[in-house]
């Protein structure tokens, strides 16, 4: 059977606007030049305004130490028993790592001590574990366990926990427990 192509039953019913009418109708849309680029300079400056006032909101301390607390505790549950497999365990650790950096970055143009320390925590996270193609800090923040749960992820989890439970205090997990004890004490 041949292909026929489609045939619009109401293609009679369109009437165009006449070439005068369109005309008209665009000179009244548009602004004159000088108008225009006052008009942009004033749309601009406003926004900027609005985008100045929205990334220098403060996050009130309270709530930071909350969030310090709930991926503390995660981090400690972690230490005590291997949940690498607990679906619900991945997605409050995901949720509460996510909200944590919303958080901060609220407080990124600062500068003071808990916010260097942060950022070097994240960096920490985006390199552990050493030559991987993805790190921790990656599967966190690209919402593994909410999301997604991919196995390196649940790896690195039960790696975290398996070597806590061997090293102790020297162990990369008790490292990241004690700074964030000092992030959430001393925000």
């Amino acid at each position: 059977m041949p292909d026929i192509p489609p045939i619009d039953p109401f293609a009679h019913v369109r009437i165009e606007p006449p070439e005068e009418k369109k005309e008209e109708e665009q000179k009244k849309a548009s602004l004159p030049p000088g108008k225009q680029k006052k008009w942009f300079a004033a749309a601009l400056y406003y926004f900027q305004k609005k985008l100045q006032e929205f990334s220098h909101t403060t996050v009130p301390k309270a709530v930071l130490q909350q969030d310090f607390d709930l991926l503390l505790r995660s981090f400690i549950s972690l230490s005590q028993q291997d949940l690498s497999h607990d679906t619900d365990f991945l997605k409050e650790m995901s949720h509460h790592w996510l909200k944590l950096l919303r958080h901060f970055q609220s407080l990124s143009h600062q500068k003071n001590p808990l916010v260097d320390s942060f950022a070097k925590f994240i960096e920490e996270t985006k390199n552990y574990p050493p030559q991987e193609k993805y790190s921790f800090g990656y599967y966190l923040s690209e919402y593994a366990g909410l999301k997604w749960t991919p196995f390196p992820y649940m790896d690195i989890l039960k790696k975290l926990h398996r070597d806590f439970q061997m090293e102790g205090k020297n162990s990369q997990l008790a490292q990241w427990i004690d700074k964030l004890t000092y992030l959430k004490d001393n925000c």
